[in-house]
């Protein structure tokens, strides 16, 4: 069998996605997986595993979405595609595959809710996705945003990517960072800073210093905002107007964030918008407790006094709060911490991708 997956994306890490899409071509052997990328991803180990287990990994930039669809037809005609899986980016092209090429199975990932701000955008996303066989979304959460948005409950099911636990290679990075021993290490990863709530962070670290609230130091590393980008600019400005430079240190992009979650006392996602961090199930794994906006799946897999707590999206003061609890207790960390692991049983890499691959060789 023969799968297109169209990522929409660019790769700048060997991350969440990019391991599962590898350990897909791994178990899968006997399918040829064709990933179209924006550009070339970053990680050369990631590209050499895809190669490694016979995937093949092209470019396309998607900016004219007519010249992007030329390419596909080009693709699914040489390589023969049986499945076209859709993940990021224009899906305007769907309807227009299945007319060219009505026995190809299209389906798509839903990564990320689903906001229909009025009655035109609702068309238009009804008109892309009518050709679609199902859509796997991540969380239950973007599943009801998915239904509630634009239809399709009969297609609509869930789908959970999941993680493993990788082999850590610096276990002294608490001294390479040079971070003191017996200072509370508060992690978050994010690639955008408003979508990541990264600014409501900042502040609730001000309300906090400023209040003087916390019983132990801290330090909170922030991961995944590109150096030199324009985000990375304005998150430093956030940062140094707070006056907490030594507070808060941005380490930029990363491929080795095992390592940054083993130095972690507590992980924190503040974002505004989240289908199903795979970053949180990463925590979970390195038995930390964790603070997340009660957004699309979050509250899935962090349930309110038991491993973590919740707070509502863009609540400074209420965030201040759940952080000055954990980082003040580190018997109720543990505790957490503890449960945590536990729940990350229920989301593993191997669960996820041997799913997508029964999903694959159903038949219709």
């Amino acid at each position: 069998m023969n799968i297109l997956e169209l990522t929409g994306m660019k790769s700048t890490k060997y991350g969440g996605v990019e391991s599962y899409f590898a350990e897909l071509v791994k178990i899968c052997r006997v399918d040829k997986f064709i990933f179209v990328y924006e550009s070339m991803p970053i990680s050369e180990n990631y590209v050499n595993d895809i190669n490694k287990w016979g995937g093949v990994i092209l470019c396309k930039r998607s900016i004219s979405t007519f010249q992007y669809f030329k390419f596909v037809i080009g693709v699914i005609k040489r390589e023969k595609i049986d499945i076209v899986h859709f993940h990021f980016g224009s899906y305007l092209i769907a309807p227009f595959l299945r007319i060219l090429f009505p026995r190809i199975r299209i389906i798509s990932t839903r990564h990320s809710e689903i906001f229909v701000s009025n009655k035109l955008k609702k068309l238009y996303l009804k008109f892309c996705f009518f050709p679609f066989e199902r859509f796997l979304c991540v969380s239950c959460g973007v599943k009801k945003e998915m239904i509630e948005g634009v239809g399709f409950s009969s297609k609509s099911e869930v789908l959970y990517l999941g993680v493993r636990k990788k082999k850590i290679v610096n276990p002294n990075l608490k001294k390479t960072l040079d971070i003191p021993k017996g200072v509370v290490v508060l992690t978050t990863i994010g690639f955008n800073i408003r979508i990541k709530g990264f600014d409501i962070l900042v502040k609730s670290i001000q309300s906090l210093m400023d209040s003087n609230r916390l019983k132990n130091d801290i330090i909170v590393l922030v991961i995944g905002i590109s150096e030199n980008s324009e985000d990375s600019n304005s998150l430093r400005q956030l940062i140094a107007e707070a006056g907490l430079n030594r507070k808060i240190m941005s380490l930029g992009i990363r491929n080795d964030i095992n390592d940054i979650l083993n130095i972690s006392d507590i992980y924190l996602q503040p974002s505004r918008t989240e289908g199903l961090s795979l970053s949180i199930m990463e925590a979970l794994n390195y038995s930390l407790p964790v603070i997340g906006t009660r957004v699309g799946g979050i509250p899935e897999i962090v349930h309110e006094g038991e491993n973590g707590y919740l707070f509502e999206k863009e609540n400074v003061e209420e965030l201040a709060d759940r952080i000055e609890i954990l980082v003040n207790n580190r018997e109720v960390r543990e505790m957490m911490g503890r449960k945590s692991k536990v729940i990350s049983s229920r989301f593993t890499l191997a669960d996820g991708v041997e799913k997508l691959a029964s999903i694959y060789h159903q038949t219709n």
